[in-house]
C-alpha cells in the first residue's frame, strides 16, 4: 500500500518535471512575436514553470516522505520479530527483558518520528 503511495508520487513529480520542461521548450520555441511573445514568455518562463516546479518539488518530497516512513516500519517490523525470537524462555524479572523492551521502544521511537515528519511534509 505504502510503496503505491510512493510510486504514485514519483509519478506525479515525474510528469510535473515534463511539464515544466515542455513549458519551457514551448516558450523558446517562437510561436509567437513581438509583444505577444513577450509577454507569453514572461507567465510561462516566470510564474507559471515556477508554480509547476514546486508541484513537481511538494511531490518529491511528499514521496520520499512516505519511503522513510515505509522504511522506518520495515526496520521495526524486522526488529520486532528479532525481539520476539529471542523472548523463548525469557519470564517476567529477567535482565534480558529490560533491554529486549528497550530494543521496540528505540523502534516505536523511530516510527514516530518518521510518521510525524511525513505528516508535516503532506502538509
Amino acid at each position: 500500500m505504502l510503496q503505491q503511495i510512493i510510486d504514485d508520487f514519483t509519478y506525479l513529480r515525474d510528469t510535473a518535471w515534463s511539464v515544466s520542461q515542455g513549458l519551457g521548450a514551448f516558450a523558446g520555441s517562437g510561436g509567437f512575436v513581438g509583444a505577444t511573445a513577450d509577454a507569453f514568455q514572461e507567465v510561462v518562463s516566470g510564474r507559471l514553470k515556477t508554480f509547476v516546479f514546486n508541484i513537481a518539488r511538494a511531490f518529491s518530497l511528499a514521496g520520499e516522505a512516505v519511503a522513510e516512513y515505509r522504511n522506518a516500519l520495515v526496520q521495526a517490523q524486522q526488529v520486532a520479530n528479532d525481539v520476539f525470537a529471542k523472548t523463548n524462555g525469557v519470564v517476567a524479572g529477567d535482565a534480558k527483558l529490560a533491554g529486549l523492551k528497550s530494543q521496540v521502544q528505540g523502534q516505536v521511537d523511530q516510527v514516530g518520528a518518521a510518521a510525524r515528519n511525513m505528516e508535516a511534509v503532506l502538509r
